[in-house]
């Protein structure tokens, strides 16, 4: 198992590297200062669980903030579906932004995600499944109170 998750992370890495490469901020080509800019930029921010995300979260905190137990749980659903060679569903919600309106569906946020990844989970033995749930013109409340219905199994 030591490894398989060895081998997992050389091959995240080298997929980072893509990605970070892609928007201009390959690692070869970066000083010391411009690393710590783009762990800043491109970097998950951690929040402890007990603080209101009011207080914590601004725009400087790069792609995304999850709480630390989010985070732990999320990490467990991964190595279970790489231990066991299952399905990994990522279900995206949310307003027409989300769902793509205006571009063409395998130019929404969800496809353009799996078409990135679904090789490197491939690569790992998981399937990903990934499915835009996202709905233009309604609230949210509709989508929270018939979540499990609307969205279906979800892992992320």
């Amino acid at each position: 198992v030591q490894n398989l998750l060895d081998e997992a992370r050389k091959l995240i890495h080298r997929v980072q590297e893509g990605i970070y490469a892609e928007y201009g901020w390959a690692t070869a080509s970066l000083t010391e200062e411009q690393l710590s800019e783009r762990k800043v930029n491109f970097g998950v921010h951690l929040l402890p669980q007990d603080e209101p995300h009011s207080k914590s979260v601004d725009a400087s905190m790069g792609i995304a903030w999850m709480y630390e137990d989010s985070f732990r749980h999320f990490v467990k659903k991964l190595l279970n579906a790489l231990i066991t060679n299952d399905h990994f569903f990522v279900i995206l919600g949310g307003h027409s932004a989300a769902a793509g309106h205006g571009n063409n569906f395998h130019q929404s946020y969800m496809m353009q995600f799996h078409e990135i990844m679904e090789p490197v989970f491939d690569r790992l033995g998981m399937v990903l499944v990934s499915a835009n749930r996202a709905q233009g013109g309604m609230g949210t409340l509709q989508a929270s109170l018939a979540g499990t219905s609307i969205y279906g199994e979800k892992d992320f």
